[in-house]
């Protein structure tokens, strides 16, 4: 591809990896930017896309996917992002969406990024639907998916997760504890083994990497991994609590 594109008069610049992808985009000044969707790691073309949207905003970019039916993660990124062209792609397909884009560039408005615990913070009643109804799939031998009383729990937990993340993570403070501890309690009053709050826990985390996933490019990526590290230390510490809270139910409240 990159000769094919010399040809055609384009200056190309190969990025093997997103390391040099991102060394590059900082040190160049860039016309288009033609990213694969997975680079190194599935969905890593998301963080040059973000880079070069943040350096450089009248770039045209483009994601190269085999995936065209990959549109929940493309959604999140399609105002920021000018097309996407599916493999394998004509040349003559790709010249076109190139010169079309260069002849007619769209005006972007910079990202304002935000900090993963901010933004995750704004998406807690999202992320509390998403979490009851997976609770609610999930099912037991003793409660058969699809029932409600399970994710019962849920929108309360969420809703002091939120309060956390909006803090910055702070750390839970006893009575938020207490709730977790709280909720040990009920699992084992609904007649649940301790399985089931590492399962529920295990969701949760799926649900708020899912919306990192989905607003990546409003992310400060530089601080997406300490970020990620502390808010999964804040749910560790309330499965703790849970299990702690299931252990110490009495034994009679067992169904």
């Amino acid at each position: 591809m990159p000769r094919i594109l010399e040809m055609h008069g384009f200056e190309v610049e190969v990025a093997g990896t997103v390391p040099e992808a991102l060394s590059a985009i900082q040190q160049q000044k860039f016309d288009v930017l033609l990213a694969d969707l997975n680079v190194g790691q599935p969905g890593d073309g998301f963080t040059i896309v973000s880079a070069m949207r943040r350096t450089q905003p009248l770039a045209v970019t483009l994601i190269l996917t085999g995936y065209p039916a990959f549109d929940t993660a493309l959604e999140a990124i399609r105002k920021q992002v000018d097309g996407y062209v599916v493999k394998p792609a004509g040349i003559e397909q790709l010249l076109q969406t190139i010169t079309t884009m260069l002849s007619s560039p769209r005006t972007h408005q910079p990202v304002a990024a935000q900090r993963a615990p901010q933004l995750l913070a704004q998406h807690t009643r999202e992320i509390s639907g998403r979490w009851a109804e997976a609770v609610r799939r999930l099912g037991t031998a003793n409660q058969p998916a699809g029932s409600a009383e399970m994710a019962i729990d849920v929108p309360r937990f969420a809703q002091w997760l939120g309060e956390r993340l909006a803090a910055g993570v702070a750390p839970a403070s006893p009575a938020e504890l207490r709730q977790a501890h709280q909720l040990g309690a009920r699992r084992r009053e609904q007649g649940q083994g301790v399985l089931r709050l590492i399962e529920e826990c295990h969701l949760l985390r799926q649900e708020v990497l899912q919306m990192v996933e989905e607003n990546l490019l409003a992310i400060e990526i530089s601080y997406v991994v300490a970020d990620l590290a502390a808010i999964n230390k804040l749910i560790d510490a309330m499965l703790a609590a849970a299990v702690e809270g299931y252990l110490a139910a009495p034994e009679s409240s067992r169904n």
